[in-house]
């Protein structure tokens, strides 16, 4: 659903938690939250706090609806760097991350070309997740790698591959990999790559 307003979009969700169970809702993104007092101002009014204000009530009133419901809140959000203090800042407000229960910061680590049998077949981005704040799991501060490929999205393969790597099921000799004795590839791609192939990974 795409509404105009903040308003609007807020009311849409809260409507829809308040009639389901047991779901995942995904807010993207807190920073497009367009409040309705500050689209009908013109172009030279200023309007502050307005988006915090309108996410702190919102907030206020998800919180029983979503635990009673048991219901996943997703806000998507973004960085930004406040031009006046140098600070790293997010949208929405202090209140938007005193109410949230775990908080994953995503940051593009570095880009990698995927090739197979030579010939350029993706780009991959490495994005590093960290837990910056988690209040139902004392994992705060984890870190970990993920692999996003162009046109597919997260790569469970990749990950998958990292696995089985770390507890020692896939071998290492030089740049070949093994798998249970079996040879994979030359190369940590065609490694990847010949397990998706045989659909080893389920």
């Amino acid at each position: 659903v795409r509404e105009r307003f903040a308003e609007e979009a807020l009311n849409d969700i809260e409507k829809w938690a308040e009639e389901n169970k047991n779901a995942l809702i995904v807010l993207d993104s807190v920073g497009a939250l367009h409040a309705r007092e500050e689209a009908e101002k013109d172009a030279s009014s200023k309007m502050i706090g307005g988006q915090a204000r309108l996410v702190a009530r919102f907030c206020r009133k998800m919180v029983p609806i979503i635990g009673e419901n048991n219901i996943a809140l997703v806000f998507v959000n973004h960085e930004f760097t406040d031009v006046m203090s140098g600070a790293v800042k997010t949208s929405g407000g202090a209140k938007l991350a005193y109410h949230k229960s775990i908080a994953i910061r995503l940051k593009k680590a570095y880009g990698r070309q995927v090739s197979r049998n030579g010939e350029h077949i993706a780009t991959a981005t490495v994005i590093e997740a960290e837990i910056t704040k988690n209040k139902l799991k004392g994992t705060q501060g984890a870190k970990v790698e993920l692999i996003l490929m162009a046109g597919e999205g997260f790569s469970r393969q990749h990950d998958q591959f990292q696995e089985e790597l770390d507890s020692g099921k896939i071998t290492k000799d030089g740049n070949t990999y093994f798998r249970d004795g079996e040879k994979l590839g030359v190369g940590r791609e065609k490694a990847v790559a010949a397990l998706k192939d045989k659909e080893a990974l389920v």
